[in-house]
């Protein structure tokens, strides 16, 4: 006994039909791929934008509100504003602070805080050197935070000159890629001798 097989197959017209059916499913598929991927960038940027700059600003406002003054201010090579009140986009700033370990009174290390190449950059100088842009320039070296595109400041009050000032009004610009996130903030400095006149 003898069985006989079907062999029939498929069909041109059907196998296209089959494919074109086929396409349209993963077209689909990759079309909600491709915008959920582009959606998890995006999200991804905006967040590690977002810790870039909180971190940032909580970095230096740790050292900010502890200041007596601002002691130099630049927005570019050895262009120092610190003698203006108009508000800038700098490339570095310098605060003293006081020294409370000694209970003199006397200034400790100044904090200096730099944009170089997108990158804030903190560092030191000591209560004895001078405050030159030079000087200022080559302490800061360590690296804070990253992808900050523009730091923004003006004295408080805005009508005070830098050397003057009580706080200071800071906005950090960041940028990755398409995406910007701005943050800001104004700090009064807790030692400033000029505070309560």
């Amino acid at each position: 006994m003898t069985k006989k097989l079907d062999n029939q197959g498929v069909t041109l017209i059907e196998l296209l039909l089959v494919l074109a059916i086929a396409g349209i499913v993963m077209s689909s598929v990759m079309s909600f791929l491709i915008t959920n991927i582009r959606t998890f960038d995006m999200m991804e940027n905006d967040i590690e934008l977002q810790q870039q700059g909180q971190f940032a600003m909580d970095f230096m406002t740790e050292r900010i509100i502890e200041a007596i003054e601002i002691e130099g201010i630049w927005i570019a090579p050895n262009h120092s504003v610190i003698n203006n009140s108009s508000k800038y986009d700098i490339e570095m700033i310098v605060f003293k602070t006081l020294d409370f370990k000694t209970g003199s009174g006397s200034t400790k290390d100044r904090y200096v805080f730099r944009l170089k190449d997108n990158n804030l950059k903190i560092g030191t100088i000591s209560k004895t050197s001078e405050t030159t842009y030079n000087t200022a320039k080559s302490k800061a070296t360590i690296e804070v935070a990253n992808y900050i595109d523009e730091i923004e400041v003006q004295p408080i009050p805005s009508d005070a000159l830098y050397k003057d000032a009580r706080g200071i009004r800071l906005t950090i610009k960041l940028k990755k890629d398409k995406h910007q996130q701005t943050i800001s903030n104004q700090f009064f400095f807790r030692n400033s001798k000029r505070q309560f006149n």
